[in-house]
C-alpha cells in the first residue's frame, strides 16, 4: 500500500484529481483495491459499513473519530455502544445524517454506495478488503493517515507484520508437491469453500499448505461432496462456531474416503477471526498455521 503525504507544489499537481485546494496539506493513500483516497485534513467523523472496517479504524487510532459503525460490529467491546448503520441494506439518509467525512467499508459497500455517488461527492470512501495477510497491515497504516494518527497506526501495523513474519518463518519453503492439501469450509450444507486469490487462500499458502480449490475463480464457490472426495484433502478446516462444529463433523465423518476424515485431520478456527479482513485475522491465522503444520500431513510426501 502506497502512502504519501503530499505538500506544496506536489499537492497542486493533484488538485484536479482530488478536488483539494492548492497550498493545503493533502492526505493521500491507496485503498485495498488500488484506488486513491484523499482528504484535505484528518477525518473527524468516520462511519464504518462492515465489522472488519470498524476493527481497522480502531487499530489505526481512530476510535474517537467514529460516529457510527456497522450493525454487526462487536470488537473491540467499546464499539457496541456506538450508533449503528446497516452496511448491507444502505439507508443513505441515515448515513448522511451523521455528516461523515470518511466512510470505510468493503468492495460490497462501495458497489452499494456508487448508486448514491451524487450525494457522497464530498465524502472520502476507503475500501478495506485485503486479499493477503500483509494487506491488512497496510490498511491499518493507511487509515492511520486518514484519521490523523500515523504513529499509533504504524506501531499496530508493525506488531502485526512481526507476528506474520514469525508465523511464516515456521513454515519451511516446501516444494509444491510437499504442501499439505487443505479444504477450508465456510459452510457445510450447502458446502461453501474459498477460491483462489482470496485472503484465506493466501493465508493457507503462507502457512505451508495449498488450498485444494485454489483453481476456483469465485471467492466463495459452492462445491459437492463428490468433488471434495476427488480433490483428496489431507486437512479440513472448519470456519465454524461452537454450535456448528459437532454438526459439521458428524456430517463429514460419513465420508471416510476423504484422507482428512480417515486420519482425523479436522480442525476448527473462529470465523469472527478468519472471515474478517481486520487486525484479529492474525489470531485466526495462528490457529490455521498450527492446524496445517501440526497435522502430520505437512511436508510428509
Amino acid at each position: 500500500m502506497v502512502i504519501k503525504i503530499l505538500r506544496g507544489f506536489v499537492a497542486c499537481s493533484l488538485c484536479v484529481m482530488s478536488s483539494v485546494v492548492c497550498g493545503q496539506t493533502t492526505l493521500f493513500v491507496v485503498d485495498s483495491t488500488g484506488k486513491p483516497v484523499t482528504l484535505s485534513k484528518p477525518a473527524t467523523r468516520v462511519i464504518t459499513l462492515a465489522p472488519n472496517a470498524t476493527e481497522l479504524v480502531v487499530a489505526a487510532g481512530g476510535f474517537d473519530k467514529l460516529v457510527a459503525v456497522s450493525l454487526f460490529s462487536d470488537a473491540p467491546k467499546a464499539v457496541e455502544t456506538l450508533p449503528k448503520v446497516n452496511g448491507v441494506s444502505l439507508n443513505i439518509e441515515r448515513i448522511l445524517a451523521f455528516a461523515p467525512d470518511l466512510i470505510v467499508g468493503t468492495e460490497f459497500s462501495r458497489a452499494a454506495l456508487d448508486r448514491y455517488r451524487h450525494s457522497l461527492s464530498n465524502i472520502a470512501i476507503y475500501v478495506a478488503d485485503a486479499s493477503t495477510p500483509e494487506g491488512i497491515a497496510n490498511d491499518i497504516e493507511s487509515l492511520g493517515v486518514l484519521v490523523g494518527n500515523r504513529k499509533k497506526a504504524r506501531e499496530e501495523a508493525d506488531k502485526y507484520r512481526e507476528r506474520l513474519k514469525q508465523m511464516m518463518a515456521r513454515a519451511p519453503n516446501t516444494q509444491e508437491k510437499d504442501r499439505a492439501k487443505v479444504l477450508y469450509l465456510l459452510w457445510s450444507d450447502p458446502i461453501y469453500t474459498i477460491g483462489g486469490g482470496t485472503l484465506i487462500d493466501n493465508a493457507i499458502r503462507r502457512c505451508g499448505g495449498v488450498n485444494v480449490f485454489h483453481d476456483q475463480k469465485a471467492p466463495a464457490p459452492t462445491i459437492s461432496k463428490e468433488t471434495v472426495i476427488e480433490r483428496e484433502p489431507e486437512i479440513m478446516v472448519f470456519g465454524a462456531t461452537p454450535d456448528q462444529i459437532l454438526i459439521w463433523r458428524k456430517m463429514w465423518e460419513a465420508w471416510p474416503a476423504i484422507p482428512a476424515v480417515k486420519n482425523n485431520a479436522i480442525f476448527y478456527v473462529d470465523p469472527d477471526l478468519m472471515h474478517r479482513a481486520g487486525p484479529r485475522f492474525i489470531d485466526g491465522m495462528e490457529s490455521l498455521c498450527a492446524s496445517i503444520q501440526g497435522s502430520g500431513a505437512f511436508g510428509k510426501k
